[in-house]
C-alpha cells in the first residue's frame, strides 16, 4: 500500500507540474483526482498500518506545499 501511495503522490506532483505548461482540462481534472487519491491512500496508511501520525502529517504537509506551489504557478502563468 505504501508503494501505491508514493507512486500516486509522485504522479500527482507531476500532473500539477504539467499544469504549468498546458491549459488542458483533462490534465486539470487528473491532477485534482490524483491529489484526492493521495489523501485517501495516506489516510488508509495511517488507519491501517502502524504508520506514525506525525510522519504522515509531515510528509503530507510537504506534499501539499509542493502541489499548492505548482498549482499557484500554473494559475499565475495562465493569467
Amino acid at each position: 500500500m505504501l508503494l501505491l501511495h508514493v507512486i500516486i503522490a509522485l504522479a500527482s506532483i507531476g500532473l500539477f507540474a504539467g499544469r504549468i505548461f498546458t491549459q488542458n482540462t483533462q490534465l486539470h481534472v487528473a491532477a485534482n483526482i490524483s491529489a484526492i487519491a493521495t489523501l485517501v491512500t495516506g489516510a488508509f496508511l495511517v488507519l491501517g498500518q502502524a504508520t506514525s501520525l506525525s510522519h504522515a502529517c509531515v510528509s503530507g504537509t510537504i506534499y501539499l506545499a509542493a502541489v499548492i506551489a505548482l498549482s499557484r504557478t500554473a494559475t499565475l502563468r495562465q493569467a
